[in-house]
């Protein structure tokens, strides 16, 4: 048996043809994962990020709303804003407590002083679902974050029948 032994070393150029076309759809496809992955990555951040501003400012109204004087309540709007965005109030201690919408933000007026709750807010809207009882108040409120590209993500949260306790 002769075996033959080339005394060249390297490759052919169909050899590196086929190496470079493997190299070229590996590395194309990796860019559109790496960019599907920072999308879906921003939306999540966006959708975690609402969600907690949501969360934190719905418990802390709601709380607040509970220990009003119904008597007190007093549901209307801030120039330029969404009609039933502001709700003013006074608890059973005496303390005077506004939230409003401005802006896109999200405001706490406690005995004079201004406290912004949250961002991104979207809509607030104060009512009274029943118009025979002025102790039950429904509050809605959605958040709107950019994620990528100029889209978007919202979360809309409703909660229906506050009641007021005092």
């Amino acid at each position: 048996m002769i075996i033959i032994r080339s005394k060249h070393k390297g490759y052919t150029l169909v050899e590196v043809m086929i190496t470079v076309a493997i190299l070229g759809i590996v590395f194309g496809s990796l860019s559109s994962l790496l960019t599907m992955f920072t999308r879906m990555s921003r939306l999540n951040m966006a959708r975690l990020d609402i969600q907690k501003d949501a969360r934190v400012t719905m418990s802390l109204i709601n709380k607040n709303l509970r220990e009003a004087q119904s008597a007190t309540i007093a549901i209307d709007q801030v120039a330029g804003e969404p009609f039933w965005s502001r709700i003013s109030f006074t608890s059973v201690e005496g303390i005077v407590i506004v939230y409003y919408q401005q802006n896109g933000k999200l405001y706490q007026t406690v005995a004079g002083k201004t406290l912004m709750l949250a961002q991104n807010l979207r809509t607030l809207r104060f009512s009274y679902p029943n118009t025979d009882d002025s102790t039950i108040i429904s509050m809605s409120i959605c958040f709107e974050k950019s994620t990528y590209e100029g889209s978007k993500k919202a979360l809309q949260l409703s909660v229906e029948k506050v009641r007021v306790m005092n």
